[in-house]
């Protein structure tokens, strides 16, 4: 709404961006300057010099510019088709977050903090009325407190370290991933990348946290069968300090292009 409005010469006239460097604060302590200098080159870029958009890690699946086009989908047709997927909070942590989709247009967010089963099952079934949804067109992550949702709901279940997918039809079609869930990311990480995928949002708190998970999904080293992956849930939680529930509701939309293939490696 800022920083790319500005750059491309279309900012909205009742705003401005004004930009601020740490240096320009004559009372900022010396020591934080210091902290700053120590950082890897990346931070030191965004948070030092206010080079926003700066990355040499060669392993980054979507760009800046990919990110923040994705928050901007007027390129997006929006479908009569409708999906919702929802990132099922473990154990009572994190957050447990539902998506619904029009084709590949992201029309809705909703989220709740902690949660039983039988209270995101309620909220999964009002979407669903809400928006016409059917439960062959809902799929929730089945890993586990999400089974028993998946059980409640009668949907389509996700089983993040289950095999991956094979897909005749399309040109990764003999690319080995090392399961389900990074075939799902690395899909819809290229797909954001190629500005096929958006989504409707006016939360500049949720633009942020999830723009800040698409900045970590990155390759990760092959294995030693040369099978792709992106970094885990774990790094990525260890990374930025929380669950990266959002992407999860993300990547599961990739699924419903995949379930009409049969042949699983």
């Amino acid at each position: 709404m800022f920083y790319k409005a500005k750059k491309n010469g279309d900012i909205a006239s009742y705003r401005a961006f004004i930009q601020s460097l740490p240096s320009d604060n004559p009372h900022l302590p010396e020591s934080y300057l210091n902290t700053l200098d120590q950082m890897d080159l990346v931070s030191r870029k965004r948070l030092r010099d206010g080079d926003w958009e700066y990355d040499d890690d060669k392993a980054t699946i979507i760009s800046y510019d990919a990110i923040m086009d994705y928050w901007n989908p007027k390129h997006i047709e929006k479908l009569d088709e409708t999906y919702l997927t929802i990132d099922v909070a473990r154990k009572g942590k994190d957050k447990t977050v539902f998506r619904v989709w029009k084709g590949w247009l992201c029309v809705k967010r909703y989220e709740m903090k902690v949660s039983t089963v039988p209270e995101i099952i309620a909220k999964a079934h009002a979407i669903q009325s809400a928006f016409k949804i059917t439960n062959s067109n809902t799929i929730a992550d089945e890993d586990g407190v999400g089974g028993g949702v998946v059980d409640g709901l009668r949907c389509n279940g996700f089983i993040n370290g289950s095999r991956p997918i094979y897909d005749a039809n399309t040109t990764d079609g003999d690319i080995n991933y090392t399961n389900l869930k990074n075939q799902c990311s690395i899909r819809m990480a290229k797909r954001i990348e190629d500005r096929t995928v958006g989504e409707l949002c006016n939360e500049p708190e949720v633009i942020e946290t999830t723009s800040e998970e698409m900045e970590q999904i990155k390759y990760s080293d092959l294995d030693k069968d040369g099978k792709q992956s992106v970094l885990g849930k774990d790094k990525i939680k260890a990374l930025i300090g929380r669950s990266p529930d959002d992407w999860d509701s993300i990547m599961m939309r990739e699924w419903f292009t995949l379930r009409t293939v049969y042949k699983s490696f």
